[in-house]
């Protein structure tokens, strides 16, 4: 990117303080792009975001994201790059680090999105994630940690009852409750045979056993609690730069949060709450603030 060649053509006439200004951000930006090709990070929701952010870190005003907004579109002018500039609410918004989802889908969408945003059309998500997306689908359903190591490929169970399909994660404690997408999703990770790590691609084979988390070391029979846990510490050293990050603490009570609202009859009410916290009032309490806030943030 030739940057005096660009600056000169965007503002042949223009003050002298803006074109400082905008040589500088350019300058930033091209840093951002590294050896990628601006043409390309340039149809990126997450590279545009950033380029809100190269020299003000902490913050956007209105004005600054009016100014950097204008610099965007002379800059995709003159690259002849069609450009879909975000508002300032999703600039901001890009900042925060979101730990709680609309629902298990956009969950799921959220981390294909990335995989596709950072590998492009080398994405596969037959292939690539299967093992975080196990992570999300088990904790949604509420497993703890501890327990998905223990979790076999058989324990993917799908059985009519009352005259309709039902899916199941069977567990030693009890049947955990899934939907037939994630069920799809555990079947594939379950019949894999390969890892394909993210977002090298280097492919390591599973030790051939019958947990549906198996090692890629034949000295592990079955994988322990922390081989889950890296799975989404090293997933969230990419999500972090989209504005997100998993945490299995907060998947089960973001499931309640979802199941609370959709039931239309239930929704946000304090008996139901109580229905699934017991009576303590803080717990109550602290979970309501939570539940509303989930509620705005998504359904407002």
């Amino acid at each position: 990117m030739d940057i005096e060649k660009i600056v000169s053509s965007c503002f042949p006439n223009g003050d002298a303080v803006k074109i400082s200004d905008f040589k500088n951000w350019l300058i930033r930006v091209k840093k951002l792009c590294g050896k990628n090709d601006i043409q390309d990070e340039l149809k990126r929701e997450s590279f545009l975001l950033k380029t809100f952010y190269s020299i003000n870190t902490s913050g956007v005003s209105r004005a600054q994201y009016q100014k950097y907004k204008e610099f965007l579109l002379r800059l995709a002018l003159e690259l002849k790059v069609e450009v879909n500039v975000p508002d300032r609410d999703a600039v901001l918004r890009s900042q925060e680090i979101v730990y709680y989802f609309k629902d298990l889908e956009s969950l799921i969408g959220l981390i294909d999105k990335t995989g596709y945003d950072i590998l492009g059309d080398k994405y596969n998500p037959d292939e690539y994630l299967l093992s975080v997306k196990a992570v999300v689908i088990l904790g949604w359903a509420g497993l703890e940690l501890g327990d998905m190591p223990l979790i076999q490929k058989q324990s993917i169970v799908s059985e009519t009852k009352d005259g309709q399909r039902q899916y199941f994660v069977r567990a030693a404690n009890g049947d955990y409750k899934i939907s037939k997408p994630s069920y799809d999703i555990l079947k594939s990770f379950a019949s894999s045979s390969d890892y394909r790590n993210f977002p090298s691609g280097k492919i390591q084979r599973y030790v051939d056993n019958n947990s549906l988390f198996r090692p890629i070391r034949s000295d592990y029979a079955t994988v322990p609690e922390k081989f889950i846990v890296d799975i989404i510490i090293s997933f969230n050293k990419c999500a972090v730069n989209y504005g997100y990050s998993i945490a299995n603490r907060h998947l089960k009570k973001n499931a309640l949060f979802a199941s609370i609202y959709e039931n239309s009859e239930l929704r946000g009410k304090i008996e139901t709450i109580i229905g699934y916290f017991g009576t303590d009032t803080k717990t109550v309490i602290g979970f309501q603030k939570e539940y509303d806030k989930w509620k705005s943030m998504y359904h407002s």
